[in-house]
């Protein structure tokens, strides 16, 4: 076992999902920077799509020929202090990653694991834990 593989980012080609109104943010500039720094090929991709195919043709353009070995959507990460300028809101950042998972089997990365960053949980009850 790697290095890499040992502190749970597997090496490979890996896609970053951000709204391109975010791609400059906190967040997606921290996710890169943590997956290059582990020596991983990322492939950013700046999405504009709010459809399924749409999504599906930006990640074949991103992708090419490259086998996928993850995906990290921060299209659901929402307002908030550190989200960037312009940050999408949480039912448009829900519609877009629910429109992302089909479009991620249309352009054959379905196979890959997908990890999908959100903000602004909230404990539902007494039994649930700090968020």
């Amino acid at each position: 076992m790697t290095e890499r593989s040992s502190v749970g980012v597997s090496g490979g080609c890996w896609v970053v999902v951000v709204p391109v109104e975010g791609a400059g943010g906190v967040w997606a500039t921290g996710v890169v920077r943590m997956l290059v720094g582990r020596g991983v090929d990322v492939r950013v991709v700046e999405s504009v799509a709010a459809d399924r195919a749409g999504m599906a043709d930006e990640l074949r353009v991103a992708v090419g020929d490259a086998s996928v070995t993850g995906v990290v959507s921060l299209l659901a990460v929402g307002e908030g202090e550190g989200a960037g300028a312009g940050a999408v809101d949480g039912e448009a950042g829900l519609l877009r990653t629910a429109a992302l998972v089909q479009a991620l089997g249309d352009a054959g990365v379905g196979a890959a694991p997908l990890w999908v960053a959100t903000r602004g949980a909230v404990s539902v009850g007494r039994s649930d834990g700090v968020v």
